[in-house]
């Protein structure tokens, strides 16, 4: 009884903690990649329309970028989306290849922790070197705080597939 309750509380958590970074997910890459048309659009009305330079823009285009395919990844761990090869494993009986992809799910689990740890002290180095962008003079830790925050959703997620998956029958979609 007592296991069970845990069990529940510990799914409320995840399912709560779950929704709250899949709406921060999604917001966050609504918001990049429709500023990144817009300032694309603006930089092509400079160009061919104004006939001068947007450079600024060009940065910044690729700055909103980086952070929408980080983020983006984050969302393709939360929906299980990721390539994989499972040829071999889709020869194992029923019952191993649960197992198969409890191990999996638990691997990719700490690969995405000591991949959030990593990122985080490259960001942390960044922070103390005081590196600026070229055009817009942007601290460059904020650039590289895509990383961090990517991975750190996709930790939260990949410990929800996992504890999904080893909780249930059903595949993590």
């Amino acid at each position: 009884m007592e296991t069970n309750n845990f069990a529940s509380k510990v799914k409320r958590i995840l399912a709560s903690l779950n929704f709250g970074i899949k709406t921060l997910e999604e917001a966050i890459v609504i918001l990049v990649y429709s500023a990144m048309v817009l300032v694309v659009l603006w930089i092509v009305i400079c160009r061919y329309v104004l006939n001068v330079r947007f450079t600024i823009g060009e940065e910044l285009a690729r700055y909103l970028m980086i952070y929408g395919i980080f983020i983006g990844t984050s969302i393709g761990v939360r929906r299980s989306t990721h390539l994989g090869v499972r040829a071999f494993v889709e020869l194992l009986p029923q019952w191993l290849l649960k197992r198969v992809d409890q191990i999996q799910y638990f691997f990719t689990a700490v690969l995405f922790f000591i991949l959030f740890i990593l990122s985080l002290n490259m960001t942390v180095q960044y922070h103390s070197t005081g590196q600026l962008s070229t055009m817009m003079r942007l601290p460059m830790y904020l650039v590289y705080s895509a990383l961090p925050v990517s991975l750190f959703f996709s930790v939260i997620h990949a410990v929800q597939n996992f504890y999904t998956h080893l909780t249930t029958n059903k595949q993590v979609k």
